[in-house]
């Protein structure tokens, strides 16, 4: 996600709750998967983040290709509540 300071994780946090609740896997990568910037396309000059970011697309890459032959073993959502 790109935004314009650090308060973003909070976001990030909530986002992660509905995945976890949703039994998804979520990669993770080196820092906060954030972008800083104010104005449109200042996230561009973000080091930091675009590395981030490239990290996080190679692990997600990664995980894609060991969990595809894999896929019929996922378990089976168990309801918790009715």
């Amino acid at each position: 996600m790109a935004v314009r300071s650090g308060g973003a994780t909070h976001v990030f946090d909530t986002i992660n709750h509905m995945f976890m609740m949703s039994q998804m896997i979520v990669p993770g990568s080196t820092y906060w998967n954030m972008g800083l910037g104010l104005d449109k396309g200042e996230v561009k000059q973000d080091a930091e983040g675009l590395n981030n970011m490239l990290n996080l697309g190679e692990t997600i890459a990664w995980l894609g290709q060991v969990m595809k032959p894999n896929l019929y073993t996922f378990p089976d959502t168990k309801a918790t509540f009715e």
